[in-house]
């Protein structure tokens, strides 16, 4: 027995028959009348007349209360108030709630006590074994618990809010009372604070970690940002958008030292300098010195060439910059040691100090080509002899090497280089002759196409530009002009249509290849700008007598001789135009913009194979969604009609991006990780996978170059080697391949020479088309890889016949 009490109410507020309203109150084994009142509500349904209770007589017969009265009768909200003639019944239901939850408390809170011993002497006599699930229904009912914690005081009427709270009474099981008593908390052990500790530390770790590689970033595409703008005379973007983020994190001050670090502060200054703004260039000494960032020799480097670049110099200036350096412990040469210097700026700061240090000339000691590692140092005896002959030597003549040098640096300027394929064939046919001419009509339309397309999205980008206050891609942008970005594009739509019908690459690794073929003509322009591509002809020139001087060759290695020529013409520190590279989010930013034209403007006839009148327009290029396991990847491939128009066009040329193909001349040597192979494209030391980053930047770099030395030298050596192609073998392998291959050695076959795959017909079992299923997954994958191969192969065999037939010829 006990007391509980459950309404079940409908949304909306509106009471129902006996079945939506059940009322039972049972007061501690009592035959009050509330009971048999309570039965003949449950079955006002099926009574049409029902008999009146002692307890609903006396109800009926009280005067009505007061309406100004609070505790007299309680008040519902709208939604509950009932309607229509069962509204009587309702107050005289509630009126008895409420008058024996006030005058049974004492009842109410013996019942607790007692039914909560009964349940403690039941939990010592319950068997161990057994468990609480498993022991039968409860001796108390615990509903009790909640009614008494209901917060309902002694002698004070039941209110509004326990009326809309007694919802919270119909609690059927012991875990939802559990839950709602309060538990007081318990102490934690030694092991679990010290476990919380350690995780609270290693939290704040993680979360600085990432942080710190958040403003490196920052730090890294901040500085790219100025020095591009800084390219295209935009000062008062490259300024605001310093600014902007000066503003955005000042606090806390320490991630304001992180981003505006001093290399920030002196590209700042670079651009007054070259200006000769003095009084711009001491604000930024100031606020540097307000922001407690300290001037390193380029700072003060700066501060020379700009007092150089006002005439005439101020003397007392230029005095009190060398002062300044001679308190920092900074000496004048080092700005010719540590410095980057291109050769006007080394002819601006010598002339200020000139001004009062007449005499002076930079001392660029020789000191950096011995061996740094224990191991080597037998090595750095001057009498060792490097090589006593070498395979290089006397192969080629001075005169025909130097030709060719000029051949590969308008090769690399240019960026791509297009050679004769090995499949070219005459074209005799009428048909191949009418598609190569419906394909080069395409190509005026799609250039035609592309300059529209780039002018209107160029001057809406320029738009977003003048309202932005982060990082843009318009400065990139404006470096390069526009014919080059669509001759890029036309580039790489030639190159999709030459694509596999079983593969087709991501959209991120398309944007990534676009993005950073634009940043390679970006750095060469860069250092045009700079004279650096002089500076190499100087040094290239004098580095080919290497390969000649059998003298030269026993006494240096070639990064030895290299380093020895930059110091005798005392060009002072290298520019790798580190500084320069895009970060990975421009480089995406920038594909993507230029990709967008390919996919939104590049149409195709697709009936341009058909002889038809009307024509019928399709992109010529979409996009489409493949999954790989759980991941779903955008990919991009070529419409059937233009993959099928360029191979039926049987294209005699192919073109290859200027880093891709072997030089004709010795490669620059690795003097660095940055520093070294092609003469003016970008090269990296090693190779990592396009669409991510595995820390490589963060190991190799961090190694000064003369711990890379040995390495180095084992690549330079190799890479300086001469290789002859064996012209008959050549000639042989050119003619099997262009007679459909041969598997048996290895010499791919086209994929006209894979079997036809299996047809489905509708009298077939079920086994049997499983079978034909199976046979042509096996097939298509077959064909993929044999186009694959068959295209490696292309390739390859084309560059070499290329070399073969158009450089040896000449140099023989």
């Amino acid at each position: 027995m006990g007391l509980s009490l459950r309404l079940w109410y409908h949304a909306t507020g509106a009471w129902g028959s006996g079945r939506n309203l059940l009322t039972t109150i049972h007061l501690l084994g009592t035959s009050s009348s509330a009971c048999r009142m309570t039965r003949m509500k449950a079955t006002s349904k099926s009574a049409s007349t029902p008999k009146p209770g002692p307890l609903e007589s006396a109800a009926s017969g009280k005067k009505k209360p007061n309406k100004k009265s609070s505790s007299a009768k309680p008040t519902l909200p709208k939604s509950s108030v009932p309607s229509g003639k069962n509204s009587n019944e309702f107050d005289d239901v509630h009126q008895e709630i409420i008058k024996i939850l006030q005058g049974r408390r004492h009842q109410l809170k013996a019942k607790i006590k007692f039914l909560r011993e009964q349940d403690a002497l039941l939990q010592k006599t319950r068997p161990r074994g057994r468990s609480p699930a498993s022991s039968g229904p409860p001796h108390m009912d615990r509903r009790l618990d909640v009614l008494a914690a209901h917060h309902v005081k002694e002698n004070a009427p039941l209110d509004q809010d326990h009326l809309k709270n007694i919802s919270d009474f119909r609690i059927q099981s012991e875990d939802t009372l559990r839950r709602s008593q309060k538990t007081p908390p318990t102490a934690p052990t030694p092991a679990k604070r010290r476990k919380e500790e350690i995780d609270r530390v290693e939290k704040c770790r993680l979360d600085a970690t990432q942080r710190e590689l958040t403003l490196m970033d920052l730090n890294s595409s901040l500085k790219s940002y100025i020095i591009a703008c800084t390219q295209t005379d935009m000062i008062g973007p490259a300024l605001s958008t310093t600014a902007f983020y000066r503003e955005k994190f000042s606090q806390p001050s320490s991630d304001k030292k992180k981003i505006l670090s001093v290399e920030v502060y002196n590209l700042i200054m670079n651009i007054f300098a070259k200006k000769g703004k003095i009084c711009q260039v001491k604000e930024i000494f100031q606020l540097m010195m307000t922001e407690n960032v300290k001037p390193d020799t380029r700072s003060f480097a700066l501060a020379l060439e700009t007092v150089a670049r006002v005439q005439p110099i101020d003397v007392k200036m230029a005095k009190s910059i060398a002062k300044q350096m001679q308190d920092r412990n900074i000496p004048l040469n080092d700005i010719f040691l540590q410095c980057s210097l291109t050769p006007d700026e080394k002819e601006r700061i010598l002339e200020a100090i000139h001004c009062f240090r007449p005499n002076f000339q930079p001392a660029i000691p020789y000191n950096e080509a011995a061996y740094l590692p224990p191991v080597m140092q037998s090595l750095n005896a001057s009498n060792t002899c490097v090589l006593k002959e070498t395979p290089y030597r006397g192969v080629i003549s001075y005169d025909k090497l130097l030709a060719a040098f000029r051949e590969q640096l308008q090769h690399e300027k240019k960026g791509v280089i297009t050679i004769k394929s090995v499949e070219a064939v005459a074209a005799t046919e009428a048909k191949v002759l009418l598609y190569r001419q419906k394909l080069e009509g395409m190509k005026k339309e799609w250039a035609r196409c592309l300059r529209s397309a780039y002018d209107r999205n160029f001057e809406l980008l320029k738009q977003q530009f003048r309202q932005q206050k982060g990082v843009s891609i318009y400065p990139y942008l404006c470096a390069l002009n526009r014919e080059e970005c669509v001759e890029a594009l036309m580039e790489e739509i030639i190159r999709l249509a030459q694509g596999s019908e079983g593969y087709s690459p991501t959209t991120l690794i398309l944007y990534m290849q676009m993005g950073n073929k634009m940043m390679n003509r970006y750095l060469i322009k860069c250092k045009e700008k700079y004279q650096l591509i002089d500076k190499l002809e100087k040094t290239y020139t004098e580095y080919l007598k290497y390969f000649g001087d059998k003298q030269l060759v026993s006494k240096y290695n070639c990064r030895q001789y290299w380093q020895k020529i930059e110091h005798d013409m005392k060009f002072g520190v290298r520019t790798d135009l580190a500084d320069h590279l895009w970060p990975r989010s421009v480089i995406v930013r920038v594909g993507k913009f230029l990709y967008d034209m390919i996919i939104n403007e590049i149409k195709v006839d697709t009936t341009v194979l058909r002889p038809v009148s009307t024509k019928q327009f399709a992109p010529a290029v979409y996009k489409v969604y493949r999954h790989y396991g759980e991941k779903l990847k955008e990919e991009v491939k070529p419409h059937p009609v233009l993959a099928k128009l360029y191979r039926s066009s049987m294209q005699d040329t192919l073109t290859f991006e200027a880093n891709m193909v072997p030089t004709v001349v010795p490669p620059h040597p690795w003097l660095s990780s940055k520093t070294g192979g092609y003469l003016v494209q970008n090269t990296v030391l090693y190779r990592v996978p396009e669409t991510g980053s595995f820390g490589g930047d963060f190991v190799v770099d961090k190694v000064s170059s003369r711990q890379l030395y040995p390495v180095l030298d084992a690549l330079n050596q190799l890479a300086a080697s001469p290789w002859m192609v064996n012209q008959a073998m050549l000639d042989l392998i050119i003619e099997v391949f262009g007679n459909k291959g041969m598997a048996d050695v290895d010499i791919p076959q086209p994929i006209s020479q894979c079997p036809p795959l299996p047809k489905i017909r509708r009298d077939m079992t079920a086994e049997e088309r499983s079978e034909a299923y199976r046979q042509r997954f096996l097939l298509k994958k077959k064909r993929n890889e044999m186009f694959s191969l068959w295209c490696d192969a292309l390739y390859k065999l084309s560059i070499a016949n290329h070399v073969s037939q158009v450089h040896l010829s000449e140099w023989a």
